[in-house]
């Protein structure tokens, strides 16, 4: 019995239906570390190399799920648009009128932001289900979208969705949102939840 185990064992862990003991969490909150194959878009050990700027935090906008951000090349941006955001639309309203318009900052080419989702679960986040990557290209790659790339990789490594606003699907399941926030360089900059 025990010599069949480990090889369905092994098969699981390929798969990503399971995990090694003391595989989850990556900062200590017990929340599944997404698996991320060899040659991916991001490294697999992007929760050590990358700036954790915001979550676990539930997010409406992000198809009801919790989520949490990881960034590089560009957390001082990140940071910056976060604060001026909370700053101006967060204040109380008799003297808003009078605080000077937010000033985003751009994000340098070869800003990469992770966004772990996670299903909801009794309020809380449970079950990983999409990694979600924008990746700011050189000068060219969309200007009519800040020439920003997006990729999901689904729970289990594989990438399920990559390219630019004018691909449709791409265009349905991410970067029609982001316009929204083309003054913020298409990105929902929110520091919280760390």
């Amino acid at each position: 019995m025990m010599r069949g185990l480990k090889p369905l064992l092994a098969g699981l862990l390929a798969l990503g239906l399971a995990q090694p003991i003391g595989a989850a969490g990556g900062e200590g909150d017990g929340l599944d570390s997404f698996r991320v194959p060899p040659g991916a878009v991001v490294p697999g050990d992007y929760r050590k190399t990358f700036d954790h700027v915001a979550g676990p935090l539930f997010s409406g906008m992000h198809w009801n799920h919790f989520i949490r951000v990881y960034i590089r090349g560009g957390t001082e941006a990140y940071r910056h648009n976060s604060r001026e955001f909370q700053r101006f639309y967060q204040s109380d309203e008799d003297w808003m009128e009078d605080l000077p318009e937010p000033e985003y900052h751009v994000y340098p080419a070869g800003t990469v932001i992770i966004k772990e989702n996670f299903r909801e679960v009794d309020d809380a986040p449970g079950a990983t289900h999409t990694l979600t990557i924008m990746i700011k290209q050189a000068a060219g790659y969309d200007p009519g979208h800040g020439d920003w790339e997006y990729v999901e990789l689904d729970r289990r490594g594989r990438t399920s969705l990559r390219g630019n606003s004018r691909q449709s699907d791409v265009a349905l399941r991410c970067a029609n949102c982001h316009e929204s926030v083309r003054d913020r360089d298409y990105v929902f900059a929110i520091e919280a939840g760390k």
